[in-house]
């Protein structure tokens, strides 16, 4: 016996009405809205980055002078352009020198006049903190001598003036240190970046009335103050075996080696 199903009925939709296309409509705009907006964000984020500086390796940009020359004479004293970053232009021999071998006269720190023994007692500035070296006219508000107490400046005029800590600093990194004989005399040959030399002579300090270790060490004053350290101002320090910048008390006798900007 065959068995007969009764076919189903076809499913039956409502037609759709004007409201309904009136809601599709409205569902595909803000669809289409957001879309666009998408895309405009993107743009916009795109050319932002676009316009972001491109980081730049900071470099150091040497002074030029006009001319070009390396070598010099201002006020009777030699200079040598070393080829520095900064331009700074260094004298060929030490304050009281007539060369470069010479020694030269023995200052403590923001005094101008050598003396015939260096003690703390007989110094100007020991134990002075900046406070007072600025009251009293030996210092700046930048913590460098004025030139009352620039003995560069003293004796050999403008534009020369004693070294900055941060130009011991450059000469440091940027020349090239060798210790050895010049006219019969020790000290450093310190060839620049363009190969012009200076040589630094280990003319020792005074401590008392006496140089100490004379032909292997050398020690000259910066115009600058310690000052985190009463009674200290920054120096170039060197021996036959190393070289630095350091920090020394006051009142000790230190060369001096005079630049020129």
């Amino acid at each position: 016996m065959e068995h007969h199903h009764p076919e189903s009925e076809p499913e039956t939709r409502p037609a759709a009405t004007l409201e309904d296309v009136s809601t599709l409509k409205r569902w595909l705009f803000v669809i289409a809205a957001v879309s666009l907006l998408g895309i405009l964000t993107l743009l916009v984020h795109s050319g932002a980055d676009q316009k972001k500086p491109i980081p730049v390796k900071e470099t150091k940009v040497r002074k030029e002078r006009k001319g070009g020359a390396m070598q010099g004479t201002v006020n009777g004293h030699k200079w040598v352009d070393l080829g520095l970053p900064s331009g700074t232009r260094w004298a060929t021999c030490n304050v009281g020198a007539e060369k470069p071998e010479e020694s030269g006269e023995y200052y403590a720190w923001g005094e101008t006049e050598p003396k015939e023994e260096y003690i703390d007692i007989n110094s100007l500035t020991h134990r002075k903190d900046t406070t007072w070296l600025i009251n009293n006219g030996i210092i700046g508000k930048d913590g460098k001598l004025t030139k009352e107490h620039d003995i560069a400046t003293i004796e050999w005029g403008e534009p020369w003036r004693m070294p900055t800590d941060e130009e011991f600093e450059e000469l440091i990194v940027e020349c090239d240190w060798k210790f050895t004989d010049y006219q019969g005399t020790m000290g450093y040959l310190v060839t620049g970046p363009n190969s012009e030399k200076i040589f630094i002579v280990a003319a020792a300090f005074k401590q008392g009335s006496t140089a100490e270790y004379t032909n292997d060490y050398g020690d000259y004053w910066s115009s600058t103050v310690v000052p985190d350290l009463i009674g200290a101002a920054c120096s170039l320090g060197y021996s036959s075996k190393s070289y630095g910048r350091r920090r020394y008390a006051r009142f000790a006798g230190r060369s001096i080696r005079p630049v020129m900007d």
